[in-house]
């Protein structure tokens, strides 16, 4: 009896001194590293099929500029939430690979939220978002090749023989 009551404590004090180090029960962040990023929250919904409340929530949340739109992909439902996922848009251009995925509760409580929202109001804002090919063929068109195997390189204004 006295050895099963030495092995209890020193069973407790591991299991204590694991909880207070947090070595052993403590998980990595699976998107430690990554441009992934999930959100826990706690907002009632009216619905769970309710996605202008939800777009405005992830605009708000997510710092989604006025450029920014976020397009339902699909909504399915499972035993324990109902998923959305939405793609990210930007100018009505899709934004590759840039979206999110958020589950609501069969309460209604939107709770979690897994994004990749790209940000569009310093890198993409000022990319062109349309090229006047004609424009730049007729260009083309002027430029006398040296020979049939010479490198060309194009700077987005002019081709320059190299």
């Amino acid at each position: 009896m006295k050895l099963l009551t030495t092995a209890l404590t020193l069973l407790i004090v591991i299991a204590g001194f694991s909880q207070k180090s947090g070595n052993i029960t403590t998980e990595p962040d699976p998107y430690s590293g990554s441009f992934a990023e999930l959100h826990y929250w706690k907002y009632q919904l009216s619905s769970p099929n309710d996605t202008s409340a939800v777009k405005a929530i992830l605009t708000r949340e997510l710092g989604l500029s006025a450029n920014d739109k976020l397009h339902v992909k699909c909504i399915k439902t499972s035993l324990t939430a109902t998923h959305i996922t939405f793609n990210q848009f930007y100018k009505n251009s899709p934004v590759i690979g840039g979206g999110a995925k958020v589950a609501i509760s069969k309460g209604n409580v939107l709770f979690r939220c897994f994004e990749t929202i790209f940000p569009t109001s310093e890198a993409i804002a000022t990319l062109p978002t349309s090229f006047n090919t004609s424009e730049k063929l007729s260009e083309l068109g002027e430029v006398a090749f040296l020979a049939d195997h010479a490198a060309y390189l194009w700077n987005g204004n002019v081709l320059i023989p190299g």
